[in-house]
This record gives C-alpha cells, structure tokens and sequence, in this order.
C-alpha cells in the first residue's frame, strides 16, 4: 500500500510544469533525503501506524510553507549554474 502512496505522490509531482516539477522534487530531496518524500521505512523510525494514518488523512495546511518563493529562487539560481555548466540536474534523485 505504501508503495501506491509514493506512485501517487510522483504522479502529482510529475503533473507540474517542468520547472516547478524540478523545484518540488529538489525540495522534498533536501528536506527528506527522497525527492519523492519520506518512505514508509523512514516514516516508521519515528512513528507509529496510527500517526503515519492520521498525519497522511489531514492535508497540508499551508503549501505556502513548504514550497516559498524565496525557497525557489535560490534553488532556481543553483539550478541555473549548474545547468548552463553543462550538468543534467536529475529531478528523481534531486542532485546534479
């Protein structure tokens, strides 16, 4: 079931424009080491069941807190000179 969760979760991901598809998954690979998110795995070393079910019903709050203007220009100008330097940035492991 996890597994459908994290195909769901890219799904969505993959919905978004290009850059802002390279922005999210870049986001969630600094903050959760997965550009995808946190596994289930990783979800289980510091919850429980019940947590992870009730943290994964309740929507997000606030986007606006995850995904910051300013978080997406500073990403954006490390993407950008890395990637007129000729580095592919590879937005499923979020590094260059």
């Amino acid at each position: 079931m996890h597994e459908k969760r994290r195909e769901l979760g890219q799904l969505y991901k993959e919905a978004a424009p290009p850059l802002l598809r390279k922005y999210i998954f870049a986001a969630a690979a600094e903050k959760y080491g997965d550009p995808l998110g946190p596994s289930y795995e990783t979800l289980r070393k510091k919850k429980t069941c019940v947590q992870i079910i009730e943290s994964a019903s309740r929507p997000i709050e606030n986007l606006d807190d995850r995904l910051t203007l300013d978080g997406f220009r500073k990403w954006y100008i490390t993407y950008e000179n890395t990637h007129s330097a000729g580095e592919e940035y590879d937005e499923h492991q979020g590094n260059h």
